[in-house]
């Protein structure tokens, strides 16, 4: 058998270098991030908008649509979706939210006593707590716009930096999404004439790999957002809970966030139908817990086909980070950016994994399986026969039970037999050779393909039990 030579691994053995050039470039890169965080924010909400529209456009230009015209195409119904829920949503969430800050403080101040008069430890303890936060919450908010209301002029300056830095930002990230839609082909081939010709098509398979998964899973998970949002309010107005309108909105926008969105938009419903009996919290707990069966395994198989998947360890950890540098927003884009950056690793790993593969060679084929065939008699090991009495069979030469190796004579022949090779199929036994007197020409068979012995006749060096060749002339010669 013939030594397997491993192949060598790549030429990654110099180390790596932290350059004057690489620090300046981490530098910079941290200066961004820190003092433009509003330009970064509408960027990465640009790219992510192109991900999203980047399918659809795909199938209109399909239809033989110009790329221009899809774009704009899409980016009408996009507009014309977010107006028909502002105009909607709006003033109903308006209303909403100003009679929540009006009435639950006085629910929760009424749960909060309820509590403190009960014997329970967790209740009289924790949860007591845990109210008088919220209370406090709801209350330091509502004073807050109070203050700023008092002032007019102050009042109206803040209101108007809001919304025109809102427009603003919204104007800024449709057009930056418009262009590189547009000229998406051309900022990749400039990105891509700056690698290497080696790593070109493996880059752009890339690219196109993370677009589409990562596109997906947003388009994913805004469908996902849109159900869970109607299903909770739809549910949550059935059964008369406070404020459903609300709290459906709040259901289907945590909704974005993947494994602990749920959780962040269920806990607020609950909390309200405590205020309202402990019959109701329960119902909404069911609601909740069946919503979350319908994503699980229905919703979520369907939807996010072929789309990036994200483990809970990603997830925490991006919306820690994206937390910490740019808030509530950085945590919402810090999942798509994370998906991402999935993709790419995975590749990266397979990549590495496929340049350290040794391929086996045809004489270290699972000789185990082999053996594990003919004791089961399966299809691939040779036919036994049932008077072969205590023969073994370990070649073209036969063993009667523990004597001595009895060479059977070759079969008679007109012609010259050729010297048996594995490759070839065993050669079918007749009734004449049945009916022999000499019992070892019943088992006279060779091993199909046999893994463990290299091509060729089998001799007395090659065979690792010391079988006796046969004969390579016929008899009489």
């Amino acid at each position: 058998m013939a030594a397997r030579s491993a192949l060598p691994p790549p030429n990654n053995d110099a180390p790596a270098k932290l350059t004057p050039m690489s620090l300046l470039l981490v530098l910079v890169v941290f200066a961004l991030l820190t003092n433009l965080g509003s330009l970064i924010v509408s960027v990465l909400m640009a790219l992510l908008l192109g991900t999203i529209l980047e399918g659809p456009v795909q199938r209109l230009q399909k239809r033989g649509i110009p790329r221009a015209a899809s774009i704009a195409v899409c980016y009408v119904g996009v507009l014309a979706a977010l107006v028909a829920l502002v105009m909607v949503i709006v003033p109903v969430v308006s209303d909403q939210w100003t009679e929540f800050q009006d009435k639950f403080p006085d629910q929760m101040r009424s749960l909060r006593d309820d509590w403190s008069e009960s014997s329970n430890p967790l209740l009289n303890g924790t949860g007591v707590d845990l109210l008088q936060q919220g209370i406090d919450l709801i209350e330091g908010d509502t004073a807050a716009t109070t203050s700023v209301s008092g002032d007019a002029a102050a009042a109206a300056l803040t209101i108007g930096s809001s919304v025109v830095g809102g427009i603003t930002s919204v104007i800024t990230t449709l057009v930056i999404t418009f262009y590189y839609l547009l000229e998406k082909s051309l900022v990749r081939r400039v990105i891509t004439d700056q690698i290497s010709p080696g790593l070109r098509d493996r880059v752009n398979a890339l690219w196109s790999d993370v677009e589409a998964k990562v596109g997906g899973w947003l388009r994913g998970q805004l469908i996902l957002c849109a159900i869970i949002g109607t299903i909770a309010t739809v549910s949550y107005g059935i059964i008369g809970l406070d404020f459903w309108p609300l709290l459906g909105l709040w259901a289907g926008m945590t909704e974005i966030l993947p494994i602990v969105g749920p959780w962040i938009g269920g806990v607020p419903a609950v909390v309200v139908a405590l205020t309202m009996g402990f019959d109701k919290a329960i119902m909404v707990a069911l609601i909740i817990l069946l919503m979350q069966t319908l994503e699980n395994w229905f919703l979520v198989p369907r939807v996010m086909r072929g789309a990036v998947g994200l483990t809970p360890l990603s997830v925490f950890v991006a919306i820690l980070a994206g937390t910490q540098l740019m808030g509530v927003i950085g945590a919402v884009l810090a999942i798509p950016v994370a998906a991402g950056l999935q993709v790419i690793l995975t590749d990266i790993v397979a990549q590495r994994r496929a340049s350290y593969q040794i391929e086996p060679s045809a004489s270290a084929s699972s000789g185990w399986r082999w053996m594990l065939n003919r004791a089961l008699d399966r299809e691939g090991a040779e036919h036994t026969y049932s008077n072969d009495d205590g023969l073994q069979i370990v070649s073209d030469v036969t063993y009667a039970g523990d004597g001595d190796i009895e060479e059977p004579s070759a079969p008679d022949s007109d012609e010259d037999e050729a010297p048996i090779e594995f490759e070839e199929a065993p050669r079918i036994l007749t009734e004449e050779d049945m009916a022999s007197d000499n019992p070892a020409r019943a088992a006279e068979a060779t091993w199909p393909n046999n893994p463990w012995k290299s091509t060729g006749t089998v001799s007395r060096e090659n065979s690792p039990w010391k079988a006796v060749r046969k004969s390579e002339t016929p008899d009489g010669e």
